[in-house]
């Protein structure tokens, strides 16, 4: 009779615990797992929280709200952060432009002026916002001193601060692709439902996975792809009549005659 050996017991013991959680594990919880395991899938989370917490704070990151133009910053070129002046580190600022046309080829340029110089301040005080439409502040994330700009990514062909338009617009971007998983997610789900049930009375519930993908792929993806592009051709109409009206094209082709 062979002698009691604890140590092979216990870990016998633990390797079958460890077995016996994966296998009474719920679907929900391999996926978590599998999912914690995938380092690209956790890169990709953390990076749209990055974004969503962006566009969810939009008003407070954004240096300049929505609408707010600077006439005389039109095409103004990305302003460059500065840490140091003259050999000596300081708090970081920008400078100021000098606007002035080029003699020969007439395009505008801006020149930085090292004599002036504008900190820049972390949760400094900027335009007065409200906060999802309830909430009134003047924060935001960074702030130029008045008159410095402070354009990360320059300024388009009305003098709005681009990189304010790009976290305002990514409000819009996010929320589709939202709206799509959600939507997918959902019509899976139902899929998933009837599938099973039929595929159950004939023992084959391991074939749902296979339904739901073909489903999608050949069937699904075409119609929300069409979806898609009538919206997009759509908002593509709407956008050249609304150019037309705001050109007057619309009331010369009625005083043309041409209704």
């Amino acid at each position: 009779m062979s002698a009691f050996e604890p140590t092979v017991i216990d870990t016998v013991s633990a390797a079958s615990r460890e077995q016996e959680s994966y296998y009474l594990a719920s679907q929900w919880q391999l996926i978590r797992q599998r999912f914690r395991r995938h380092r690209l899938a956790m890169v990709g989370m953390a990076i749209l929280a990055i974004l969503y917490t962006f566009a969810i704070l939009a008003e407070f990151i954004a240096p300049y709200n929505m609408g707010t133009r600077f006439p005389e910053a039109i095409y103004h070129p990305p302003t460059r952060i500065q840490f140091a002046h003259e050999g000596r580190l300081q708090r970081p600022f920008v400078y100021g432009s000098v606007k002035e046309r080029d003699s020969y080829t007439l395009e505008l340029k801006f020149t930085p002026d090292p004599d002036a110089r504008y900190p820049i301040h972390l949760f400094g005080k900027g335009e007065p916002y409200r906060l999802w439409n309830l909430i009134p502040l003047e924060r935001h994330l960074l702030a130029v001193e008045e008159p410095g700009h402070l354009f990360l990514i320059g300024s388009d062909d009305i003098g709005r601060d681009l990189m304010s338009q790009v976290i305002f617009g990514s409000r819009i971007s996010l929320t589709i692709g939202l709206v799509g998983v959600t939507v997918s997610f959902l019509i899976g789900v139902v899929l998933a439902y009837q599938g099973a049930t039929q595929l159950q009375k004939f023992g084959a519930d391991i074939f749902v996975v296979d339904l739901i993908a073909i489903s999608v792929l050949r069937e699904i993806g075409i119609l929300l792809t069409s979806i898609v592009l009538a919206g997009r051709s759509g908002s593509a109409f709407t956008a050249e009549i609304g150019s037309m009206v705001v050109n007057e094209e619309v009331d010369a082709m009625r005083s043309l005659g041409l209704d």
